[in-house]
């Protein structure tokens, strides 16, 4: 897995628990609503550049850095 990978996932993983703890509070916080708008943009935002790195096809698990001389 590459690094923007894990930091989709990991973006993704999140969202959903600022969603779940938005929706099970009964009293909503400004701070609580902003934090979660903030957490799916920057999912969002994450998907897309891995979508755009996916297209240029440089995504790549076994990139290996040239040789030290």
């Amino acid at each position: 897995m590459t690094p923007v990978v894990l930091l989709a996932v990991f973006c993704a993983c999140m969202t959903v628990l600022a969603a779940v703890r938005l929706a099970i509070v009964d009293r909503r916080e400004p701070t609580d609503v902003g934090s979660t708008a903030v957490a799916a943009g920057v999912t969002l935002f994450v998907l897309a550049w891995l979508g755009f790195q996916q297209r240029s096809g440089s995504v790549s698990s076994d990139r290996r850095l040239p040789p030290l001389e």
